[in-house]
């Protein structure tokens, strides 16, 4: 189990987090479906759903939609790529993103080549710095895997780890709320197809 902020205040969460890149003669179509949700004693105490959808030219994303639940009802962003930019309308506004922007979501290594990420629960645009290309090695399952680690600073700090493959492993969010790791419970026909993430 991952916790959030008091280890003694969240004290069960479950989480189904599910990457799929589909590719096609057009490119690949990346999907997200998510549910969190955390009780303390029984009593639920955060819920949040979420199904977004990317569509990718090469390292371009050409499109993305997504729609969030917190519990508050659903919010909604979408966006488009137009000319040499990246058009973002949600609940925050409509704005224009640099055409080289990447969603927080590291499903594949092409995160790497971007400083500029969108948060796709809200729409909103942070710059980051990549450091690392650090060779080290993470341990999933008991099994130890080679990997490369990488860090992403901007107003919220990841940290990922790529396998040989350069399929991410394992990866760290690190907010106002607190840290939450993400390790690969399935891989089918990786580098392709599925990636399944657990919150431990």
């Amino acid at each position: 189990m991952a916790s959030r902020g008091n280890p003694l205040t969240w004290l069960a969460v479950t989480t189904a987090c599910v990457f799929a890149g589909l590719a096609a003669a057009d490119g690949i179509t990346v999907k997200t479906h998510a549910h969190f949700e955390v009780k303390m004693l029984g009593v639920r105490m955060h819920r949040e759903d979420a199904e977004r959808t990317e569509h990718w030219q090469g390292n371009r994303l050409v499109s993305f939609h997504s729609v969030t639940d917190k519990g508050d009802g659903p919010k909604e962003v979408n966006g488009e790529a137009r000319g040499n930019g990246f058009v973002i309308t949600s609940p925050l506004g409509t704005f224009t993103a640099p055409a080289s922007v990447h969603p927080a979501n590291p499903w594949s290594a092409s995160f790497l080549h971007s400083n500029t990420m969108m948060r796709p629960d809200s729409g909103k645009i942070e710059q980051v710095r990549i450091g690392g290309g650090q060779e080290t090695a993470v341990k999933i399952d008991g099994a130890t895997i080679p990997a490369v680690k990488y860090d992403i600073d901007g107003a919220t700090k990841y940290t990922v780890w790529l396998d040989p493959h350069g399929v991410p492993v394992m990866f760290w969010v690190d907010d106002d709320t607190g840290k939450v790791t993400f390790t690969l419970a399935k891989c089918i026909g990786c580098n392709a197809e599925v990636s399944q993430l657990e919150k431990r």
